[in-house]
């Protein structure tokens, strides 16, 4: 484990072993901000821009709500850069995809893995958190490379319901081919997804099941 500045994420954290590398950034929202196997590059970095403006592109997580709410926190939004980007997209909610895809979080790491916090009470642009989702949470979310692959791992509760999910953007090098493997539940085999068409579907994961796999 490494730490870089990097110009435009801020401070880095650079996780390596066995020909994969991955680098997160705490304060960018516990983002994965660079993912390579063998020095073949995963994500897709032509969108660095826009995830530096409001998070669109690369590695970003969702919590602690997914996508737009019906009503938005009573904030300055002056506070919050990333607004102005998202109004000249349409997007109404100032924290689209929950506070976590923006604020800075709080880590720890050590030799292969990194694991940051967030929680309610900490504060973001002069609010409390909570006064942003308008409920108290606390989250936590682990990166760790071992036995060939990035784990991932998610933690969240709160007051309120809640919801947790990664919104990664993979540079498909050749989309006829690549695919995703997904244990479902209540099947033996794992669903293979294919990207030869637009997918905006809901499916159940099966629980205890360590991995999702992209080819």
């Amino acid at each position: 484990m490494t730490t870089i500045e990097h110009p435009l994420f801020g401070e880095c954290v650079v996780l390596e072993n066995r020909g994969m590398r991955a680098v997160v950034s705490p304060a960018f929202g516990m983002s994965l901000i660079d993912f390579a196997v063998d020095g073949e590059a995963l994500l897709y970095a032509t969108r660095t821009e826009t995830f530096h403006a409001c998070r669109k592109g690369r590695g970003p997580l969702i919590l602690p709500h997914f996508n737009q709410r019906k009503e938005f926190p009573d904030v300055d939004t002056e506070a919050f850069p990333h607004v102005a980007h998202l109004r000249r997209l349409g997007i109404r909610d100032p924290f689209q995809h929950g506070v976590g895809w923006y604020a800075p979080w709080r880590y720890q790491a050590a030799d292969s893995s990194i694991t940051g916090s967030l929680e309610g009470q900490d504060l973001f642009g002069g609010y409390r958190i909570s006064a942003i989702t308008g409920f108290d949470f606390a989250a936590r979310v682990s990166y760790r490379l071992a036995d060939g692959c990035l784990r991932l791992e998610l933690e969240l509760t709160g007051d309120a319901p809640v919801e947790a999910g990664i919104h990664y953007y993979y540079d498909l090098k050749d989309r006829h081919s690549a695919t995703v493997q997904m244990p479902l539940e209540g099947s033996d085999q794992p669903a293979v997804f294919g990207f030869q068409q637009a997918l905006d579907d809901v499916f159940h994961p099966a629980r205890n099941t360590d991995y999702v796999t992209y080819k």
